[in-house]
């Protein structure tokens, strides 16, 4: 396992241990599909979340199975790939 570089994370400096780990995507560039579990940036903490449609309103949401509705996620990172049996 190698150790990949720092990346900004909404202003902090975040360390990944994770091989060929994805990159953060802006919700302004791009929205993951409805559904999927994906990291969320929100006021410089990382949540797991999805993507709701209408969920207690008419529009799109985050959702957060531990801290609920998340309403300033700012970027979003598909989780990486789970470990293979080397």
């Amino acid at each position: 396992m190698r150790l990949a570089k720092s990346c900004v994370v909404c202003g902090d400096v975040v360390e990944f241990i994770i091989p060929n780990s994805p990159q953060w995507i802006s919700v302004e560039d791009r929205l993951p599909s409805v559904g999927k579990g994906v990291l969320a940036c929100q006021d410089k903490k990382v949540y797991y979340a999805e993507l709701k449609v209408g969920m207690l309103t008419r529009r799109d949401c985050w959702y957060s199975i531990t801290y609920g509705i998340l309403l300033h996620v700012t970027h979003w990172m598909p989780l990486p790939e789970p470990p293979t049996d080397e």
